[in-house]
């Protein structure tokens, strides 16, 4: 596995695993949709998980189905969208540092693909 790929999962191990990023009770509905999703995102269903994840995002502001969501996107390559919500969530307050180092990880991932995206069209030319 390459350099950037363990880091890569061992940053979405540790985002998975921090507890919610802001302490309220969670509603029962959306705490069951965001195990589901959770549940999808680990076993690989990416667009399942997305849009559970952004169903949810209609219900509730938490950062960490915002994160989960940029994960998710990040996985079926939609990256725009994803660095949008992962600079979103770096921005939250209360985020542990730990959980901002990770979304370093995956930003500088996009940045990477950007980067190669780049190389390749000024190749083309």
């Amino acid at each position: 596995m390459g350099s950037w790929r363990r880091k890569l999962f061992v940053a979405a191990l540790s985002i998975a695993s921090v507890a919610a990023v802001r302490a309220q009770q969670p509603d029962p509905e959306i705490q069951s949709a965001f195990i589901e999703g959770a549940q999808r995102l680990e076993a690989g269903d990416f667009e399942a998980a997305a849009r559970i994840f952004r169903e949810l995002t209609l219900k509730t502001d938490s950062p960490r189905i915002k994160l989960e969501l940029a994960r998710a996107l990040f996985y079926l390559g939609q990256y725009d969208e994803s660095r949008r919500l992962f600079r979103a969530v770096a921005l939250e307050p209360e985020l542990p540092w730990r959980v901002r180092d990770n979304i370093e990880v995956f930003l500088r991932a996009i940045d990477d693909v950007d980067g190669a995206w780049q190389a390749l069209r000024i190749e083309a030319w």
